[in-house]
C-alpha cells in the first residue's frame, strides 16, 4: 500500500504508523473496525516519467468514460412495455 492508495485516511494513518510485525487497531472507519498487521515496510522510489504518464492517461480515460456514462444515464429514455413484463406476446 502506498500513501496515495484509495483507502480512507484513518486506515492509512494506522497502517503506516505500525512497525514491522506489529498489529495496529482496532481502527474505526466508515467501513467498520479493522485490525492491521504491518508485514513489511519498504522505502518507495520516485516514479519514472513513463509510470506517471501511464497513470495520468488511465485516470483521464476513467474520468472520460465516467462522464460519458453519466451523460448516457441522464439522456436515456426508457420505455417499459407492460405486455413484455407479463410474459405475454
Amino acid at each position: 500500500m502506498t500513501h496515495d492508495s484509495p483507502f480512507v485516511r484513518e486506515f492509512k494513518e494506522a497502517a503506516f504508523s505500525g512497525a514491522e510485525g506489529e498489529i495496529v487497531g482496532p481502527v474505526k472507519t466508515a467501513f467498520g473496525y479493522h485490525l492491521i498487521k504491518t508485514v513489511e515496510k519498504r522505502i518507495g522510489k520516485p516514479l519514472t516519467y513513463d509510470e506517471v504518464e501511464l497513470r495520468v492517461k488511465q485516470e483521464m480515460r476513467d474520468d472520460l468514460v465516467g462522464a460519458f456514462i453519466s451523460t448516457l444515464k441522464d439522456t436515456a429514455q426508457i420505455q417499459i412495455e407492460e405486455k413484455s413484463l407479463s410474459g405475454r406476446k
